[in-house]
């Protein structure tokens, strides 16, 4: 199994499965210092998994309407335009069809 961490998050990757996990501590965090938090909202103390409950629904459900992208597809989609657009390399790992249309 392989971890990557950074910010809270941890990444996992085994044979069958990538996992990403957080924290609900470190989901009430990022909340709580999000840029947009202008008026420093705060999570109750007694209803941190309420709060961990709503984030774990809501980043599955639809963010737009048009295409039905969910927020966590919305989030893949741009780590994956970073190789489709060449500004990551993946030759080692994608074999492209790049100039075949």
């Amino acid at each position: 199994m392989k971890e990557f961490e950074r910010l809270g998050f941890t990444s996992k990757l085994t044979n069958e499965t990538f996992t990403i996990e957080i924290s609900i501590d470190n989901l009430i965090n990022a909340f709580e210092l999000c840029p947009n938090n202008y008026y420093e909202d705060k999570v109750k103390k007694d209803k941190k998994q309420m709060f961990a409950e709503f984030i774990a629904q809501q980043i599955l459900n639809e963010c737009d309407s048009e295409t039905g992208d969910t927020h966590i597809s919305k989030a893949f989609d741009s780590v994956f335009d970073l190789l489709i657009e060449g500004y990551e390399d993946g030759s080692e790992f994608i074999e492209s069809r790049e100039g075949e249309y």
